[in-house]
C-alpha cells in the first residue's frame, strides 16, 4: 500500500486538502489565492458543493429544509446561488493547462534524457 503525502501549499507551510468541494473554500480565497492548477485539481470531477448557503445554516428552521438532502439534491438545488461569487475555470482554461503541463512533462523527459546521454558518452570516453 503507498501512502501519498498531502499536496504542498505556499500558504505558510500548510498543505492543501484534498477531497473537498469548491464551497470548502472562501470564494474569495478560490478566486485570488488558489492557482489554476489548483483549481482544476478540485473541478477535476466536477463543480460540486458541500453545504447550502450560509444564510441556511444558522438557524434550525432553516436547516430542516435541507437537512436531510442528499448531495446531489443540495447541489441541485443550491449550486448556483453557492457557486455565484467563485470564479471556475473555463473549459478552455483546462485545456490549456493540461496542455502546458504535457510539454512541460515532456520536456523535462527530454532534458532527463540528454542528462543519460551525455553520462553515457563520459563513461565511454573515460572522462567519468
Amino acid at each position: 500500500m503507498e501512502f501519498e503525502l498531502p499536496k504542498a501549499s505556499r500558504f505558510h507551510g500548510e498543505p492543501l486538502p484534498e477531497n473537498v468541494f469548491v464551497d470548502y473554500f472562501e470564494p474569495s480565497f478560490w478566486n485570488s489565492q488558489l492557482t489554476l492548477e489548483d483549481q482544476a485539481h478540485y473541478i477535476k470531477n466536477g463543480v460540486f458543493i458541500s453545504m447550502p448557503p450560509l444564510g441556511l445554516c444558522g438557524k434550525w428552521e432553516a436547516v430542516k429544509e435541507w437537512k436531510d438532502l442528499g448531495q446531489s439534491q443540495i447541489q441541485a438545488k443550491y449550486g448556483a446561488e453557492v457557486l455565484k461569487d467563485y470564479i471556475i475555470p473555463t473549459a478552455e482554461q483546462l485545456r490549456q493547462l493540461e496542455e502546458n503541463q504535457k510539454k512541460a512533462e515532456e520536456s523535462d523527459s527530454n532534458k532527463e534524457t540528454e542528462v543519460e546521454e551525455v553520462q553515457q558518452e563520459l563513461e565511454t570516453s573515460g572522462d567519468l
